[in-house]
């Protein structure tokens, strides 16, 4: 099937059903690319619903981490270790399910006052998190912007695309190749606590990263 007629069959199901292709099916085209030996998808950008696909040479793995991985153990367990280790005093929290990676950083921890500078403060934490994509080059990256509805749903989901835009960007100036992330931007649709309360609202503010073991 060619990205032509997979995109249109995906528009076609957004409209019959009322909801957008969720990114999930442009990650598993992505997989069945490689799996049929198809030329891979060197970008994807989620904007429209748009995906740019070129011929690309994939990162070699550091030999260092492939020998720590293949002696203490999985792949993706080696990166969530690492993960916990080092964004330990930011409040993050990290877990592993089967060949995914979640982290999810609070963006009071990430941003200013004005809600899109990044934070000296998180700096070293954000330099870690790209050291260890670095070393787990076999991976793709979708980062997810969340928010509180105090802003209304519009403004909300604007902000929240802006703050993961602003996020990937800067794992970008620090050597991560712009085509293994995928930026969104959900708003305050999935609130993990209640927007009633000041403790909920900031626990609705986080920044999602979700990490795809591509072996």
């Amino acid at each position: 099937m060619g990205l032509k007629k997979f995109l249109i069959i995906c528009s076609a199901s957004a409209f019959l059903f009322g909801c957008a292709p969720k990114p999930m099916d442009e990650l598993e085209y992505y997989n069945w690319r490689r799996s049929m030996g198809q030329p891979e998808m060197s970008q994807m950008v989620y904007g429209g619903n748009t995906l740019i696909t070129k011929e690309k040479k994939v990162e070699q793995i550091d030999p260092s981490v492939v020998h720590i991985a293949k002696t203490q153990g999985d792949y993706m367990e080696v990166m969530t270790r690492q993960f916990r280790q080092d964004l330990l005093s930011t409040g993050a929290q990290v877990k592993q399910d089967g060949n995914k990676v979640y982290v999810y950083m609070p963006t009071q921890a990430i941003f200013g006052s004005n809600q899109l500078t990044v934070k000296p403060s998180i700096e070293p934490a954000l330099k870690a998190i790209s050291k260890n994509l670095k070393n787990h080059s076999e991976t793709m990256i979708r980062i997810i912007g969340h928010t509180d509805n105090s802003l209304g749903v519009v403004r909300s989901k604007e902000l929240s695309m802006r703050q993961a835009t602003v996020f990937a960007n800067y794992l970008r100036s620090s050597g991560i190749a712009s085509e293994r992330l995928f930026v969104e931007g959900y708003g305050s649709r999935d609130p993990i606590a209640n927007n009633n309360t000041p403790e909920g609202r900031a626990k609705n503010c986080y920044i999602e990263m979700i990490i795809y073991n591509l072996q």
